[in-house]
């Protein structure tokens, strides 16, 4: 299945990924070597959960926690 993935914030540069049906977020995360705490995935607008399902054609958000004081 084709899965397109928009990394942000910066420049918002979609990138397509090609997985295999039933690929989670995680399964997205591990293949780009992204750290799960460090990002919030989005999908229409809306959180994710890392062990969510995908389906072909989804669009995801990763949006970069930032945290400082």
């Amino acid at each position: 299945m084709d899965v397109t993935i928009i990394l942000l914030p910066g420049k918002a540069t979609a990138k397509r990924l090609q997985l295999q049906n039933g690929s989670t977020v995680l399964d997205i995360l591990n293949k780009l070597n992204i750290n799960p705490d460090t990002m919030i995935p989005l999908r229409n607008s809306s959180p994710l959960p890392i062990d969510e399902r995908l389906k072909d054609g989804d669009v995801i958000e990763l949006v970069r926690v930032v945290s400082g004081g």
